[in-house]
């Protein structure tokens, strides 16, 4: 989770300490829809996965992202990562 809101923090001008797990759409003003594709390129480049353009739209907070990659990544880098 931590690289993920580095992205987000990088992404959207924000200090890291602002982003959180619920941290979001909402929450964010910079996060709109040319945000959203820039960090869907910047998540695709990180962790070696694809996005389809709909996935991309569901994906609303940092904690969707997280829960999204886990699910879809064989990437050791990023389950490294999030391990507790």
């Amino acid at each position: 989770m931590d690289r993920v809101r580095e992205i987000v923090a990088t992404i959207f001008d924000v200090p890291l300490e602002a982003v959180s797990p619920e941290s979001s759409t909402g929450s964010i003003e910079r996060w709109d829809s040319l945000g959203r594709l820039v960090l869907t390129v910047e998540l695709e480049q990180e962790f070696g996965v694809e996005i389809a353009p709909e996935e991309s739209e569901r994906l609303g907070s940092v904690q969707e992202i997280v829960a999204w990659l886990e699910s879809s990544t064989e990437d050791a880098r990023f389950h490294t990562r999030t391990a507790p």
